[in-house]
């Protein structure tokens, strides 16, 4: 049976979605899978074609219509549309909105903002799953909505000159969410053009976790994964039912759970309202790698050490030393991931450990789960 695959696999998200697809393919069926050879593939390219069956895009009434017209069973992976009146798998917009405004939250920020996209579905959803997780608490939500340049025929600077008076009005401190990480990287890059710090002033999150574009950021760019091989695995499957008949050709939607936060700079913070605290939390997060203790931080603030940790509890999710220690841990881990041949004693040095074996000790007692990342070093 031949298939076609109308999504760009050019992009980051629909590589994976791509992978999902042919995991699937491989293990069920015996499908030969076709991609446009243009790299921006979508379904005008499918113009005459008389295949078995199609996963695409359909992002407008031309797709819509387009999708319409085959013989064949279509199903579409885009949150464009409300309602495309096709079979659709989808990542549930609505529950990353929620987990953003959580994870915010427990960064201990009180007032809130949104940078979604006009006239999108998916962005709508993230922004009614962050307001209603956020307004049920009964706090303040600044929204910022513009629609992609590309589709207004815009240049850049129009959209961030708007963006630049927009954060000029928010009251610091902020817990921003984007829609997409690539929206987020433009607000980071704001913010530093009008003296707002990231993440002290305005702490951002975006949705997508491409890594090469959330390390481009400075600070890194905190965002919230795309279960995209899921959202692939489970559009050939629902495809195949369709193809077999097992399915019905109806407008049913399959929803792929969230995914999780994966937590970098831009969000590495604590939302203080008493100054001694919050210039606590900032003198930590800059010079945690310097190998510091509470006693450093205590005399940096003009407090006792027993003033600082009794102050600290209940405005910081953890103790004093174990906020330290998580610092250092995040630090640690970032440079496992991004594939670091230092030796444990070197890495412990550089994250503010005192030792390889104090490294190991904390990594024990606070995160277990993380330890065979460091057995690779051992």
């Amino acid at each position: 049976m031949m298939v076609a695959l109308a999504f760009p696999p050019a992009v980051s998200h629909f590589v994976r979605v791509l992978k999902g697809v042919l995991n699937y393919a491989r293990r069920h069926t015996r499908w030969q899978c076709i991609i446009s050879e243009n790299e921006h593939s979508h379904f005008d390219d499918l113009a005459g074609w008389n295949g078995d069956g199609i996963i695409g895009l359909v992002v407008s009434a031309k797709d819509l219509a387009m999708a319409r017209s085959f013989a064949c069973p279509v199903v579409n992976i885009s949150g464009a549309l409300a309602d495309a009146g096709l079979p659709r798998v989808r990542p549930d917009y609505f529950a990353a909105g929620k987990l953003a405004a959580e994870h915010l939250l427990d960064r201990r920020f009180r007032c809130f903002a949104f940078d979604g996209i006009q006239g999108f579905y998916y962005s709508q959803q993230h922004k009614t799953g962050f307001l209603e997780r956020l307004h049920a608490l009964g706090l303040p939500v600044s929204i910022f909505e513009t629609a992609l340049s590309i589709r207004q025929r815009r240049p850049w600077q129009a959209r961030r000159e708007e963006l630049e008076r927009w954060l000029r009005r928010l009251q610091p401190p902020v817990g921003l969410y984007c829609v997409r990480d690539e929206r987020a990287v433009t607000v980071v890059e704001a913010c530093r053009r009008i003296g707002l710090r990231v993440p002290q002033d305005v702490a951002i999150i975006g949705y997508d976790n491409n890594d090469t574009i959330c390390e481009l950021c400075d600070p890194p760019l905190t965002s919230i994964t795309r279960r995209d091989e899921e959202v692939g695995f489970e559009a050939a499957r629902l495809l195949d039912a369709l193809m077999s008949g097992r399915a019905k050709s109806t407008a049913q939607e399959v929803v792929v759970p969230v995914g999780a936060v994966v937590l970098r700079g831009s969000t590495d913070t604590v939302s203080v309202e008493h100054p001694a605290l919050r210039k606590a939390v900032e003198f930590m997060h800059q010079h945690y790698a310097r190998g510091i203790d509470v006693k450093e931080v205590a005399a940096h603030c003009g407090r006792s050490r027993r003033w600082l940790e009794l102050n600290a509890r209940g405005v910081l999710p953890v103790t004093l030393r174990n906020y330290l220690n998580g610092l250092r841990m995040r630090k640690a881990k970032s440079l496992l991931v991004a594939g670091s041949d230092l030796l444990l004693k070197d890495m412990a040095r550089v994250c503010g450990f005192s030792s390889a074996k104090h490294m190991v000790a904390v990594f024990r007692r606070l995160e277990p789960a993380s330890l065979k990342m460091l057995r690779k070093l051992l």
